[in-house]
């Protein structure tokens, strides 16, 4: 099939990561045609050019981008979604529609759907991967007094925008039971829902044979993001003073694009803040332990599928793990208590049998159900049914 997929930002290692393993992987039997809007004059194509047959990327400035968020402020439409309205981006999605004879559209992500006509006749799929409104709702909960205000109309516009752009597409994909139950109470009854999972891409996570540093530890993510900086707070703050009464040499690394003045704030010694980094399977391999302490959020984390899928054990919270069919203290460690988040790390970091054992089994179960050759097969499924 020709597919053009289309995304409210590039993809990358770091962002957009389902995106660019769905055009990866989807390209060894379809032909891909990708349309993306990107903030950035220049952008670094090589990870996804290639499986692409065609690619457009839409320029917008960030100041016209806040400016359409300004003006939307007191609308129905979210503000998320005004950031990212862009006529160019209609434009060019209808152009490669009328010239490519294009047979699918997949829609990566709901702020996305604006640049798709309702009226097509082209099938369409809308991978919304999470619900909008759900994380809003939940990150409400955690947020600084100056935020709740922001989150709560966002919760309240994505609410009434997932249900509008239920009417105009019919078929949904996500990425959790969780989301998908969700989205079902809230949308048309005629939507059709289908479970994809967030993969990894095991042909580029692979296990190593790099020795990790002696007590070593990572917690990664984009970091201008609320709750992966709210995740590194908690873990610096709540957690990390438990670890080094025990192991005084801890280091722990945080890796990831853009981290605020607040966390740059609280780097030491011991606390190696990278900001973005070229490839991040070198700070996955030097790591003995990975965390991921996430408290909001939605959806399921790439992250824990990078580190399995590298052989390291991983820690993480309940929210963390969810939607992710995984087993306490068989796959992964879980612990929403900090005192003992710090003892499954400190475990770990003793005890190298113990930490074997959880790699054993979160490596087969990357193999079984995480990978992407595997996702992209139930996927194909799906786009072929909803292609005829």
């Amino acid at each position: 099939m020709n597919i053009l997929f289309i995304s409210p930002s590039p993809p990358s290692r770091f962002h957009r990561i389902r995106t660019l393993n769905l055009i990866k992987y989807l390209s060894l039997s379809h032909k891909i045609y990708l349309v993306s809007l990107t903030f950035e004059r220049e952008n670094d194509t090589k990870e996804y050019e290639p499986f692409c047959q065609e690619l457009k990327l839409v320029y917008q400035p960030k100041a016209k981008a806040l400016a359409n968020s300004a003006l939307f402020l007191f609308t129905p439409v979210p503000l998320e979604v005004a950031y990212c309205r862009n006529k160019k981006m209609n434009s060019t999605v209808k152009e490669m529609m009328k010239e490519k004879r294009i047979d699918l559209i997949y829609i990566k992500r709901l702020r996305a759907a604006q640049f798709v006509d309702p009226e097509t006749t082209i099938p369409v799929v809308l991978d919304t991967t999470d619900a909008m409104s759900r994380y809003y709702r939940e990150a409400t909960k955690s947020a600084p007094w100056y935020r709740k205000p922001l989150f709560l109309e966002e919760q309240f516009k994505y609410r009434l925008y997932e249900k509008r752009m239920s009417r105009a597409f019919k078929n949904w994909v996500v990425c959790s039971p969780v989301e998908l139950e969700y989205l079902k109470r809230r949308t048309s009854a005629d939507v059709k829902f289908f479970l994809v999972p967030n993969g990894v891409d095991t042909d580029f996570y692979t296990p190593t044979d790099f020795a990790p540093e002696r007590h070593s530890i990572l917690l990664s993510g984009l970091m201008d993001k609320f709750v992966n900086i709210e995740a590194a707070q908690y873990f610096i703050k709540d957690i990390l003073p438990a670890i080094l009464e025990k192991i005084p040499d801890v280091k722990l690394y945080i890796v990831g694009p853009n981290p605020p003045l607040s966390l740059r704030k609280l780097a030491r010694h011991n606390i190696i803040i990278t900001g973005g980094v070229e490839d991040l399977r070198g700070y996955i391999s030097r790591s003995k332990v990975v965390v991921v302490p996430i408290k909001t959020g939605t959806g399921t984390r790439n992250k824990i599928l990078q580190s399995w899928a590298m052989a390291r054990p991983v820690v993480t919270t309940s929210k963390g793990l969810q939607g992710l069919k995984a087993i306490d203290n068989e796959h992964v460690f879980v612990a929403d208590d900090p005192k003992l988040f710090a003892d499954k790390i400190i475990m770990l970091l003793k005890d190298d049998t113990l930490q074997k054992e959880l790699i054993q089994n979160s490596l087969k179960l990357v193999e079984e159900k995480y990978a992407m050759k595997t996702i992209v097969d139930e996927l194909n499924t799906i786009l072929q049914r909803v292609a005829s």
